[in-house]
């Protein structure tokens, strides 16, 4: 079994104890920066992709896919995001080269602000309640001495908040 987590997942504590006992069972785990369409592959035969029909959120159904030319091309697609991933337990992932404003969470939350999601979709695509969430951007905003969700945006897409971007990326 081999999952792909974004990386603001380290700072969850159920997803750790979940990669932490699964990886003992032969698991491996990646994670990336960035925002990726989330799939489940079964024996490169059987996928289950989310729904983004019609612009429905994406969290709101799945799909069943049996066929065996998708499948395949899913599976390659998966195997191209597993490549850029960075291993869950190794060095590169534990190391940043400064230190960061923002947490893994925070960065992901402002990545998806800035793609027009609002904090009740960003939840449920992150897998956190709502009160998640908002405790992350409270505290950024706190933390940077501003007011509004909008202001943390604002900073997020000057300079500062841009090279704060790069903090995953390393």
């Amino acid at each position: 079994m081999r999952t792909i987590y974004s990386a603001s997942s380290r700072s969850n504590p159920a997803a750790v104890d979940r990669v932490n006992e699964l990886t003992s069972l032969g698991a491996a785990f990646r994670t990336l920066p960035r925002a990726f369409m989330r799939l489940i592959m079964i024996d490169r035969e059987i996928a289950i992709i989310e729904d983004h029909a019609d612009g429905r959120p994406s969290f709101e159904g799945a799909y069943l896919v049996k066929d065996r030319a998708v499948c395949g091309y899913l599976a390659a697609a998966f195997e191209i995001e597993w490549q850029l991933g960075i291993d869950w337990h190794s060095e590169e992932s534990a190391a940043q080269p400064r230190p960061a404003v923002t947490t893994p969470l925070q960065r992901t939350i402002l990545r998806e602000l800035c793609a027009g999601k609002d904090q009740q979709q960003i939840a449920k695509i992150l897998g956190y309640s709502a009160k998640t969430v908002n405790t992350a951007l409270s505290e950024l905003r706190t933390r940077l001495g501003v007011a509004t969700v909008y202001q943390l945006v604002a900073w997020w897409a000057g300079p500062e908040g841009v090279a704060e971007q790069s903090v995953d990326r390393g």
